[in-house]
């Protein structure tokens, strides 16, 4: 069954909440992206790994790595 954005919205945050309330603060990101990742795996969400997003913005060059679901 396909999921609609909403369900699959509700699925991440409230799977996030749970890392948090679980984990507590003052884990490294990469901590928490870890445990989000295989928890949204394991209730049938595909997630497969980061994507850079290369963003220039009146003279400053971001490069940024994110999720991708």
């Amino acid at each position: 069954m396909n999921k609609t954005e909403n369900e699959i919205g509700k699925i991440i945050v409230n799977t996030a909440f749970d890392i948090h309330r679980e984990l507590g603060v003052g884990l490294l990101e990469n901590v928490y992206e870890a445990v989000l990742y295989e928890r949204l795996k394991a209730q049938g969400l595909q997630v497969s790994g980061k994507f850079l997003l290369q963003l220039n913005l009146k003279n400053c060059a971001l490069k940024m790595r994110f999720a991708r679901i």
